[in-house]
């Protein structure tokens, strides 16, 4: 099988090659194109003709549609009838009612005592107020500036009170 593969491969081969000489022989496939003139270099090629439009196709005619049902005349309804009132009864006559023994009369409610304001608190103490450290001179070496603000804030310290705290609010009562 494989020698009549290659059989057939030798044999296209060779067919194609005789192909060939045989083309060469005559010149070729085409002759080299010729150049065109400059008369035909100038025309346009010409146009190509529009296709006539496509007909297009008629609607189909829709059915008629029926005529929308015509209401039934205006007949007026019956008027409803007014209900009568039954007849009047007179309701018998209502016992009078006794008279309840008198009340006693109820005793006034005291008044409270007008009210009179606690004694005003005594005022907060105000702090001081902020006066800014004193400059120090600028001649002063750095030793005698960190010992003056030391001693300024523990002199500042030393005279700052805590405020008393607010007593909670009492309602009288």
């Amino acid at each position: 099988m494989a020698g009549g593969k290659a059989a057939l491969l030798v044999a296209l081969l060779l067919l194609s090659l005789a192909l060939e000489t045989q083309q060469a022989d005559s010149g070729g496939y085409d002759p080299a194109p010729t150049p065109l003139t400059t008369s035909h270099s100038n025309r346009k090629p010409p146009r190509p003709r529009p296709h006539p439009p496509r007909p297009r196709p008629r609607p189909r005619p829709r059915p008629p549609t029926p005529p929308p049902p015509t209401p039934p005349p205006y007949t007026p309804s019956p008027p409803e009838p007014e209900p009568t009132p039954p007849p009047y009864t007179p309701s018998p006559p209502e016992p009078e009612p006794t008279p309840s023994p008198p009340e006693p009369e109820p005793e006034p409610t005291p008044t409270p005592p007008p009210c009179t304001p606690s004694p005003p608190s005594p005022p907060e103490p105000t702090p001081p107020p902020y006066a800014p450290a004193p400059m120090p001179s600028p001649f002063l070496d750095h030793g005698a500036e960190a010992d003056s603000a030391g001693v300024q804030a523990a002199a500042d310290a030393a005279d700052y009170e805590e405020p008393p705290s607010t007593p909670a609010y009492k309602p009288n009562v």
